[in-house]
């Protein structure tokens, strides 16, 4: 989970982490403060702790984030959600 300071810039302000299966993997997070926040999740297919880029720059794997991105690489803007006084529920597809 990240904040517009940590977007796209390393770990979030909470992280997880959990083996990969096939099928729905469920994340919870509890106890955040009110604010903006973004998720961002990795498939680390060969466990090196980073996403890993081509010589363009391209990503090598697989990775979503709570918004929408259709061309580039995604931004805060676009993946923020607002935490307030009721719990919420994304369904992120890689």
């Amino acid at each position: 989970m990240h904040t517009a300071q940590t977007f796209m810039k390393g770990p979030g302000v909470m992280n997880q982490e959990m083996d990969a299966a096939k099928g729905e993997l469920t994340l919870t997070f509890e106890n955040i403060e009110n604010g903006s926040f973004a998720l961002m999740l990795l498939h680390d297919t060969n466990n090196n702790n980073r996403m890993d880029f081509d010589a363009s720059g391209m990503p090598q794997e697989n990775y979503a984030t709570s918004g929408v991105t259709s061309f580039g690489p995604p931004s805060f803007a676009a993946s923020k959600f607002e935490v307030a006084d009721e719990d919420l529920e994304f369904r992120i597809r890689f």
